[in-house]
């Protein structure tokens, strides 16, 4: 159902599959996606996000953080941020490894607690050229973080090397 996980992708026909047996009158479509609307703020706002590829081999079908309502997102430090990804394989591999980067005044940092091994939980391994995987990256933001204006850049790097670079504008605060 689209209620909880992609409001964005609500429609009028997912919308009416969700009508019991007797016709919903105007005022109680209104009533229900408002609702909706409000079931959306409060488990926070989920959107495509600007990045620039950087050498990306794979392709990316779409990349989602949550929460994220603005360009560039704007992270709160000690928060947590999900990646949403879609991308198609552009090689076999046993193994999938992400490689994460933030800016810290123009030096590239390691980013601190992300998992390195994206076969642990987050893809199905091995991964077959031409497949499509769908995961979910967790980082935290750590409260110690200074707040400011950045970059991150993500690799993920297979047995024959980089797929997926992409680089995109943060905001901590």
């Amino acid at each position: 159902m689209c209620v909880l996980f992609a409001l964005q992708r609500c429609t009028y026909s997912t919308l009416t599959r969700l009508k019991s047996s007797k016709p919903r009158s105007p005022t109680s479509m209104i009533r229900l996606l408002a609702t909706i609307l409000l079931f959306g703020l409060a488990f926070g706002q989920r959107r495509e996000f600007t990045y620039e590829d950087c050498g990306s081999k794979a392709e990316i079908v779409s990349a989602e953080i949550e929460p994220c309502d603005s360009d560039p997102c704007v992270f709160k430090r000690g928060s947590k941020v999900n990646i949403h990804f879609t991308l198609v394989a552009d090689q076999d591999s046993d193994t999938v490894l992400l490689e994460g980067k933030i800016d810290m005044w123009g030096v590239l940092i390691p980013i601190m607690g992300l998992e390195k091994d994206m076969c642990k939980g987050v893809v199905q391994c091995p991964v077959k050229k031409g497949e499509t995987y769908t995961g979910t990256l967790v980082v935290s933001v750590p409260s110690f973080a200074p707040s400011m204006e950045s970059h991150v850049v993500l690799k993920i790097i297979g047995k024959e090397g980089e797929s997926v670079c992409a680089k995109t504008p943060i905001l901590i605060k």
